[in-house]
């Protein structure tokens, strides 16, 4: 059933309110911080942060995009004149907000489930 409902016309108001809500929170998330920083930058940095990162982490790289995430948020913030030092800045705290509320959620469902990290990376992977 997989796709089936993009087919259904009536769940097309609601599929795309769901796809721009998507989108603009984590749009939202990125400008504030650029704010919160002091990088008073238009709405639209934001999306642009977002675009790069996006494709950013698309290539093959180490575990949490360490590395294409940063290079991608500073040169999304480069377009826009900022500074390579204080895009740098951004990109790094921009990832730990990222990264860390997400590694931690997963750590305490590793808790609530009693599962081990050496469980984890012993289980076997799915085939397909």
């Amino acid at each position: 059933r997989g796709l089936d409902g993009i087919r259904t016309p009536s769940h097309l108001p609601r599929l795309a309110a769901w796809t721009a809500l998507v989108w603009l929170l984590p749009a939202a998330a990125a400008w504030t911080m650029l704010r919160a920083v002091h990088l008073d930058l238009p709405f639209r940095a934001g999306w642009t942060v977002l675009a790069f990162v996006g494709v950013g982490i698309s290539v093959p790289s180490a575990p949490g995009y360490v590395g294409v995430f940063h290079a991608a948020a500073t040169a999304a913030l480069e377009v826009f004149g900022v500074p390579r030092s204080a895009a740098l800045a951004f990109a790094l705290l921009y990832h730990a907000s990222v990264i860390v509320p997400t590694t931690l959620v997963g750590w305490l469902f590793l808790l609530r489930e009693h599962v081990s990290l050496g469980e984890v990376r012993r289980a076997p992977t799915p085939a397909g």
